[in-house]
Order: C-alpha cells, then structure tokens, then sequence
C-alpha cells in the first residue's frame, strides 16, 4: 500500500503568517469573536482535544446557520481568497 505524502502545515501557515495574522485581526474576525463571547469555547475546545469534538461542532454549526454569523464567515473566507489562502 502506498502512503500519502502529507501537506506541510506548519510550513504553509509560516509561509502564510502576514496573511493570517491580517486577516486574524480583522474587524470581521472580531465580529464573529464577539457572537462567541458567552458560549463555552474553552471547555468545547477542551473536550475536542481529548477527542470529543461533538459540543466545538455544535457551536460551530449554530454560528455559521446564524444569518450574521453566515454572512461574517463568508466575508472572511472572501477575504482569505483575495490574501492568497486559496485553500480556505
């Protein structure tokens, strides 16, 4: 069996750190940061490291079915294409 030669993704993201930072701190970042506060993103992010990713999706998903988070992420992922990260 043949084994696939995985991507380099700690290159990719050194390569691409201006670009993620840019876009990190962005106003629309910050917008869709600020629809998080109040939700348990650190225990989600916890329980996912330990292999249950099951609450982290859910809040995920209940952002990105939100109309304003929907439009933030769209506009994010709009902004990563114009910066390069075409794989986004």
């Amino acid at each position: 069996m043949e084994k696939r030669q995985q991507p380099d993704i700690s290159g990719e993201l050194m390569k691409n750190r201006v670009a993620i930072t840019k876009l990190a701190s962005s106003q629309e970042a910050r917008q869709l940061m600020g629809l998080l506060e109040g939700m348990n993103v650190q225990q989600a992010a916890r329980s996912a490291v330990k292999g249950d990713p099951a609450a982290l999706m859910e809040m995920v998903q209940g952002l990105v079915n939100s109309e304003r988070g929907a439009e933030l992420a769209q506009r994010i992922q709009e902004q990563a294409r114009q910066a390069g990260l075409s794989d986004v």
